[in-house]
């Protein structure tokens, strides 16, 4: 049963021993919902489960759609490295889907000053809002149930 859909806009590495590393992923809830417990689905079928949320830099133990959150996950059945989740998700990341489009406007308007460029990025994602959402969708992680969710 499909809970939410996640996009990924970071991954960090967060070292909490001495040996013990642990992922986190920052992104966007884009609908549905997540709760600690649930299971995040990786492009190749690999499972991570969330250990814990932060939104608002506050521990939480759900967040809802279009609200952004870092998530602590492992790997369930494997032990991913931080190597192993950007090789799956290279290309699917919100910055990368979004660069995209300044990638586009930079072409089209060659020499613009920055802050010009940032209004015309703006502009061109409104215009193709519906494609934005399209990629974004096509990107994102499915969110599952986990075993201790209700």
């Amino acid at each position: 049963m499909h809970k939410g859909s996640f996009i990924v806009d970071q991954i960090f590495v967060l070292r909490t021993g001495f040996f013990k590393k642990d992922i986190v992923l920052a992104g966007w809830l884009i609908e549905g919902e997540m709760r600690i417990g649930d299971v995040i689905r990786l492009p190749s079928g690999r499972l991570l489960k969330i250990k814990s949320i932060e939104k608002k830099h506050e521990k939480t133990i759900m967040v809802t759609a279009r609200e952004p959150c870092g998530v602590l996950v492992e790997g369930t059945g494997w032990k991913p490295s931080h190597k192993d989740i950007e090789e799956e998700l290279r290309g699917r990341k919100y910055h990368e889907i979004l660069g995209r489009f300044v990638e586009e406007v930079k072409k089209k308007y060659p020499g613009v000053s920055r802050d010009r460029l940032k209004q015309l990025v703006d502009a061109e994602i409104k215009a193709r809002r519906e494609e934005v959402d399209r990629l974004l969708k096509e990107a994102s992680l499915d969110v599952l149930p986990g075993e201790t969710s209700s």
